[in-house]
């Protein structure tokens, strides 16, 4: 996969536009620094539960996004104060200012942002 647009329904901002841009994603290879959203923790094995947050970004048009253990985003973990076996949902971004401004457009119940370094990308 690699980078993608999305946009979400506009939660303020300019009257009558009806959706707010986001920052592009990215895929980060084996290595890369890139930050993080994320949602979970999901149950293993709780098929339901990421189909239901990976639907939802589909819909909103967002491109990149992946469910799988916490710990291939080296350092996410610690950030996010859960378990390195954890199960999320995530989509990555270049910088920590196009996460942060992806998770305020959002609107929605999130784990949060994290920078981490892609492992587990061979």
């Amino acid at each position: 996969m690699g980078e993608g647009t999305c946009s979400t329904p506009a939660s303020g901002g300019e009257e009558g536009t009806g959706t707010t841009e986001l920052p592009a994603t990215f895929q980060p290879g084996q290595g890369e620094t890139a930050f993080g959203v994320y949602w979970g923790p999901v149950t293993e094995g709780d098929a339901v539960a990421v189909q239901g947050v990976m639907a939802e970004l589909d819909a909103r048009g967002v491109t990149g996004a992946g469910s799988g253990e916490v710990s291939c985003d080296l350092g996410a973990a610690e950030t996010l104060g859960v378990a390195e076996n954890t199960i999320v949902v995530s989509v990555s971004f270049r910088t920590s200012a196009e996460a942060e401004l992806f998770a305020a457009a959002w609107g929605g119940e999130l784990l949060g942002v994290a920078e981490l370094v892609g492992y587990c990308r061979d």
